[in-house]
């Protein structure tokens, strides 16, 4: 209950034009009380309140929201993008953790916080891979990951991994791996391309002038 009344309080205090002097006595206690709110409350203050609330006394609150593992996947993702506003080493350092773990934990917003960093990030590359190989639920996901994080190092490994499941992978893994090999290895990739592309037009023709 007492966590309820002060986010109501907190509440009440932003929505005025004028906050009230009160409301200094309060600010220090947010990040204590941020693990313990309610969801709706956790996603009010970090979403839409989050540029009134933003400062460094919330950088161990929110590691410590990313790093529970009782934390809802929503919850986690949205701390891990704060974090990375305001400790980006540290939210790195758990987004790379998060690629590593299967499953993900993230939820409906993993694409958009495991994409923060700048890659490509050759530590990743072992955790990229296997995405790859494994084919299971999370392959779109995956190959996105790929695509932002991996390098040269493992293209072999993609090649294989595609080469054994042709035409099982959906239409948006499959231009996330265009993606990625074109950036790793473009010649190979391009002829690649030229080649698929004229053998489906040979099947093209195949097709109309054998119905004819």
């Amino acid at each position: 209950a007492n966590d309820v009344a002060f986010a109501t309080l907190l509440e009440l205090a932003f929505r005025r034009e004028h906050q009230p002097p009160w409301i200094a006595d309060l600010r220090p206690q947010i990040g204590a009380r941020l693990s313990t709110m309610e969801p709706s409350a956790q996603d009010r203050f970090l979403r839409d309140r989050w540029m009134q609330i933003a400062d460094d006394s919330l950088i161990a609150p929110l590691q410590a929201m990313a790093d529970a593992p009782n934390t809802e996947p929503d919850a986690r993702a949205l701390a891990l993008s704060r974090l990375f506003e305001l400790a980006p080493e540290q939210a790195q350092r758990r987004i790379e953790a998060e690629i590593r773990r299967v499953p993900i934990r993230l939820g409906y917003r993993a694409r958009e916080v495991l994409s923060l960093p700048i890659g490509p990030i050759p530590a990743l590359d072992e955790a990229l891979a296997a995405g790859v190989e494994r084919m299971d639920y999370e392959q779109d996901l995956r190959a996105h990951l790929l695509a932002r994080y991996g390098t040269v190092a493992i293209v072999s490994r993609v090649r294989a991994a595609l080469a054994s499941r042709r035409d099982r992978s959906s239409s948006e893994a499959e231009g996330a791996y265009l993606a990625y090999l074109l950036r790793v290895d473009h010649d190979a990739a391009t002829r690649d391309l030229t080649a698929r592309a004229a053998a489906a037009s040979t099947d093209l023709e195949r097709t109309i002038y054998g119905a004819q």
